[in-house]
């Protein structure tokens, strides 16, 4: 059994591809695309104690 390693930009690589296609999206902006010159980062956290039902509408 072959053990595959997920890779996300791969993934989204291929998602972008295939929404591309949908699009019609000109092969030179797909490009421009698929290669990111900036990466950021976000770490999201909650403190401790709050409550995620206060995030929730009330109806």
């Amino acid at each position: 059994m072959i053990k595959e390693t997920l890779n996300p930009f791969q993934i989204v690589q291929k998602q972008l591809d295939e929404v591309a296609q949908v699009m019609g999206l000109e092969p030179h902006i797909l490009e421009m695309l698929r290669w990111p010159k900036l990466e950021i980062q976000v770490t999201l956290s909650h403190a401790e104690g709050s409550s995620r039902d206060a995030l929730k509408p009330s109806c």
